[in-house]
């Protein structure tokens, strides 16, 4: 037969197991403390994140009661996975995440540095190609304009095409014969 409590001794052990499951749910809290220094997050984005990690933590402490409390959630337990999660967040954890800053910052200053000594003179080297590549595409564009013009044909010379009859003289169609009142067939 299993017993139903628990020995001053397997409490104790339950207790400082509790504290280092809280210590490393302080861990993966880091995780989204060094996401929010890296990427700006919004109050919705942080509150999603928020969610992740209550459900994180519910879900671990009811892993751990099941293991090894024998699925049995004592208030100690909860007491010892918040005492190690304060205590990681206040000691380890705030230097991780100070130095995690520190290492960031140092990045973010080479990167500009970076930036300002070497990509932007190359990013300033192609603007000016391209700069120079469009005065010479329009330059180009201009002349094939005027050849096009300037080589179109001009009319055909034939009396019998009709934009090449004088205004005086007007061609009869079919349509002008409709409208002076006559209809096929009829001539004068």
């Amino acid at each position: 037969m299993m017993e139903t409590f628990f020995n001053v001794s397997e409490q104790t052990q339950l207790f400082l197991w509790a504290c280092v499951l809280g210590a490393f749910t302080g861990i993966f809290y880091d995780i989204f403390r060094v996401l929010r220094i890296l990427i700006k997050h919004n109050s919705f984005v942080v509150f999603i994140e928020d969610i992740i990690f209550t459900l994180f933590f519910g879900m671990s402490l009811f892993i751990f009661a099941t293991e090894k409390a024998r699925g049995e959630v004592r208030f100690f337990m909860l007491f010892g996975a918040l005492l190690g999660f304060i205590i990681y967040y206040m000691t380890i954890g705030f230097l991780m995440v100070n130095i995690i800053k520190r290492i960031i910052g140092v990045i973010k200053k080479v990167m500009r540095l970076l930036y300002k000594h070497l990509f932007a003179h190359i990013l300033r080297f192609f603007s000016d190609v391209a700069k120079k590549l469009r005065i010479k595409f329009v330059e180009v564009a201009t002349k094939l304009k005027k050849v096009y013009f300037t080589n179109k044909k001009p009319l055909k010379e034939d009396k019998h095409i009709v934009y090449n009859k004088h205004k005086s003289r007007r061609v009869k169609t079919k349509r002008s014969d409709n409208r002076n009142g006559k209809k096929k067939g009829q001539e004068k």
